[in-house]
């Protein structure tokens, strides 16, 4: 399979799954595929399916590279997708490259970096930058709700005013929010 007839192929799986998947996640797909079809058109390889010799060599290849583990373990994870989905047999499950990533891993590590939460202070500054127009007073209500509920951004922008709840009991005053989808709610049950 040529490079080009690589790349259609890759074009049609996406739109096959398009609104099945995350768009973040249909893009680190596409991302990471094509990388790995160029890498193949290097080594005068098909990229579909993998023969997973080439696939073990270009995870070596990436581990010298200055990438991390996790991204790494993402783009063997978009492959084998895109094999999956095209029901090609799976190469990222072959002895070889199983091998290739455990010494990716005895090399790099496994640990990832987490991204710093918004503290009381880090809260404060944002709160200061805002200022006193509807977008302000918008932004100052998505921090705080952020702030108290750790939601994610995908989250908070699909909030609506009826989503959220008063709730009186014992002259206690307390609210909640119903999140109608989150990444641990992708079929939308509500929680």
């Amino acid at each position: 399979m040529s490079k080009n007839t690589a790349i259609n192929q890759l074009k049609e799986t996406l739109i096959k799954i398009e609104g099945a998947y995350a768009p973040s996640t249909i893009r680190a797909y596409k991302a990471d595929f094509l990388e790995f079809i160029n890498y193949c058109d290097n080594h005068q390889q098909e990229a579909l399916p993998a023969n997973p010799i080439i696939l073990a060599k270009f995870i070596a290849d990436v581990t010298n590279s200055g990438r991390s583990s996790a991204s790494i373990r993402r783009l063997v994870c978009g492959i084998s997708s895109i094999h999956r989905l095209n029901r090609y047999q799976d190469p990222t499950k072959d002895p070889d490259v199983i091998l290739e990533m455990r010494r990716m891993h005895r090399k790099l590590g496994r640990s990832s970096k987490q991204a710093g939460g918004i503290n009381a202070d880090i809260l404060e500054k944002l709160l200061l930058a805002t200022d006193n127009s509807i977008r302000g007073m918008r932004d100052r209500a998505l921090l705080l709700v952020a702030y108290d509920t750790l939601c994610r951004r995908s989250e908070l922008v699909s909030l609506q005013v009826k989503d959220v709840k008063i709730n009186i009991k014992n002259g206690i005053e307390t609210s909640s929010i119903l999140l109608r989808k989150s990444k641990t709610d992708q079929d939308s049950t509500g929680k």
